[in-house]
């Protein structure tokens, strides 16, 4: 409307991040003639944008991000949001190292949890046991089952190959009946789905042991006092270690695997056209930028969608003689379909979609 203002709006969050980390800038334009987002430095002339979107970006060094608005008096208005990445830490830092107790009686359970920024390598691992062979992840968590007072170490290797080592020692306090589990453990108690998890027990004096998940009939998995196996669930479960004893008593100890669902990533990064409002005779260019696909189509709503296929990352030039609406088709690699609209409006033209 004549003689309103535009309406301008601008946001990014968050705008102090990691190395690796995104930010997703939001805005809304109205009464303007085009809008351009872009990072500063780069040709504010290749980023046309609709007058609302947003965008998430992941710059791996500081960045200031503008928001460019062409007014309908062809002045220009440009908005800027600064972008900070943090220098990464130098040196390794083990941030946590600790247990949940530090006092049980024998054959009770305690969980190591961890977390380490900036190291070459991980490893945890009981006093006297080689660490060459208790890798594990930066961040993560162990639960063991003791019969005698224990230290744990976290051994940290630097980027520049020094080492820092931690302990914490768990003091086991006896029993008078003396639990015949002296260790059931797992590597990792959460994973994601496809990955697998290294379970290890020490059981003695016994007539039997049986290591099988809490659904399965325990009768068929008999296994030897001393042992691991590896596990690969598909969803979140239980496993247990079954322990008869020489008076036909029973002990049965469980570990619960948590399994995480791999995130759905966005397939679709990008599609836009550089102006929504245009007189008969002028033209727009749509951009788009998908990844991870079976097939891309860009059509008119009114078009058959198969005779329009187009590359992953493209543009195309469309000069319409009445507001018509386009289409981004995006078949996945489920072969779900997944489609994005972007209308052009036609001053003095009737709309050919309601």
């Amino acid at each position: 409307m004549a003689g309103t203002d535009p309406i301008i709006q601008f946001s990014g969050d968050p705008t102090l991040i990691q190395p690796g980390g995104c930010v997703r800038f939001c805005w809304l334009v109205e009464g303007v003639k085009a809008v351009y987002f872009h990072a500063e430095g780069e040709r504010w002339q290749e980023h046309g944008v609709s007058g609302a979107g947003e965008r998430q970006v992941c710059p791996s060094q500081s960045t200031t991000y503008c928001l460019r608005v062409i007014k309908p008096d062809d002045s220009v208005e440009v908005h800027r949001i600064a972008v900070k990445v943090q220098a990464p830490p130098e040196t390794a830092t083990a941030r946590l190292f600790a247990a949940d107790r530090l006092a049980v009686h024998a054959g009770e359970c305690v969980t190591f949890r961890w977390h380490v920024e900036g190291a070459k390598a991980v490893y945890f691992y009981a006093e006297g046991e080689s660490w060459q062979a208790r890798g594990v992840g930066r961040v993560g968590e162990q639960q063991v089952c003791l019969f005698q007072t224990t230290t744990y170490r976290l051994r940290v290797v630097r980027r520049d190959d020094s080492v820092e080592v931690h302990h914490v020692t768990v003091l086991v306090q006896p029993t008078r009946d003396a639990n015949v589990i002296r260790d059931f453990s797992v590597d990792k108690a959460s994973i994601h789905a496809g990955d697998c998890a290294t379970f290890r027990w020490h059981v003695e004096g016994v007539k039997a042991v049986y290591f099988h998940a809490e659904d399965q009939p325990w009768q068929a998995h008999g296994v030897a006092g001393v042992g691991e196996q590896q596990v690969c669930p598909p969803q979140t479960v239980a496993y247990c270690l079954r322990v008869v004893k020489r008076d036909d008593s029973v002990e049965v100890r469980k570990i619960a695997i948590r399994v995480q669902s791999h995130p759905e990533t966005e397939v679709v990064q990008l599609f836009a056209v550089d102006r929504e409002a245009i007189r008969a005779g002028e033209c727009v260019t749509f951009r788009w930028r998908v990844e991870g696909v079976k097939a891309v189509y860009f059509h008119a709503v009114d078009n058959p969608w198969q005779d329009h296929g187009v590359a992953g990352v493209g543009e195309a030039q469309r000069c319409p003689v009445e507001t018509t609406t386009y289409c981004l088709r995006v078949v996945k690699a489920d072969d779900s379909p997944e489609t994005h609209f972007g209308t052009v409006r036609v001053q003095g033209k009737s709309s050919t979609t309601t």
